[in-house]
């Protein structure tokens, strides 16, 4: 195995964490606390299930942990809804790398 991934869902069944890992870690052992983590994101919903949020991580940082302050932001980006529920976006942020 050269990859694996963990979600995890609201109680409405909405994606909000997407987690990959790269490698086992440090341990030589797969699924557990140290694998290496790789891209990922987060989510975030109304009330309507509408996607309001997304912040997609390149990496886990100097620390390997993922959502901690040291990790790198790929992408951010947040969308709006009007009373009749269009969507638009009222932030959209991508890093590129140097």
């Amino acid at each position: 195995m050269s990859r694996y991934s963990n979600s995890t869902y609201d109680v409405s069944g909405n994606l909000t964490i997407n987690l990959s890992f790269d490698g086992p870690g440090v341990d030589g052992v797969w699924f557990v606390d140290v694998d290496d983590a790789g891209a990922y994101s987060a989510m975030s919903y109304d009330n309507n299930g509408n996607p309001t949020r997304v912040v997609s991580y390149q990496n886990a940082g100097t620390d390997g942990i993922p959502f901690t302050d040291d990790d790198v932001v790929n992408q951010y980006g947040d969308t709006g809804y009007d009373c009749q529920r269009q969507r638009y976006s009222l932030r959209r942020i991508q890093w590129r790398r140097v």
